[in-house]
């Protein structure tokens, strides 16, 4: 759409960087917006070297990143982003519902209760999409700062909650469906 076309000049859609599309807000029908950054290094450190073994050339796991309190992905965290992409990890950074660059009315809504739900639909999304990011979908990580470092713990507890409290014939995906075992 015409604002992932404003990202994407302002993020510079390439090899390494994406602009990343996907719902969430409270009714689920809200468009978020992120951004993929692939490292450019493996992670020994090295320029995709020849001579690495097979293990050094797996994707790359990835670490979503969650903002603190009324910010947005594009404040101040492209300072970890480049750390982490430097030691061989791919990131996510994303705007919760309502905040910069995602939709939602009206704008700047705190609500923990979305945020967190927003960021498991971002872990479902970079999960169910990683063969088309070049990502390790089983893999991903979870950091946050400030408000944010709550919430990557609350979704954290709350997907390991859901996964173990499936029983013997479902199992629940990361955006919380529930889908027949075997399917």
């Amino acid at each position: 759409n015409n604002n992932n076309t404003k990202l994407s000049t302002f993020y510079g859609n390439n090899e390494t960087t994406r602009v990343i599309s996907f719902t969430g807000g409270r009714d689920n029908t809200t468009n978020l917006v992120g951004t993929i950054s692939l490292p450019t290094k493996n992670k020994e450190g090295n320029e995709d070297d020849a001579d690495a073994d097979a293990d050094d050339l797996r994707l790359p796991p990835v670490i979503v990143l969650a903002h603190g309190l009324g910010l947005a992905a594009d404040c101040s965290l492209d300072k970890f982003t480049s750390a982490f992409n430097a030691e061989g990890f791919a990131t996510f950074a994303f705007d919760y519902a309502t905040f910069g660059h995602s939709g939602g009315l009206p704008r700047h809504v705190v609500d923990p209760v979305t945020h967190i739900s927003d960021l498991k639909r971002a872990i479902a999304t970079l999960h169910r999409k990683s063969d088309e990011l070049k990502i390790d979908g089983d893999r991903i990580a979870l950091w946050g700062t400030s408000l944010g470092g709550g919430h990557v713990v609350s979704a954290a507890l709350q997907l390991l909650q859901s996964s173990n409290a499936n029983d013997d014939d479902r199992t629940t995906t990361l955006d919380g469906e529930e889908e027949e075992e075997g399917i």
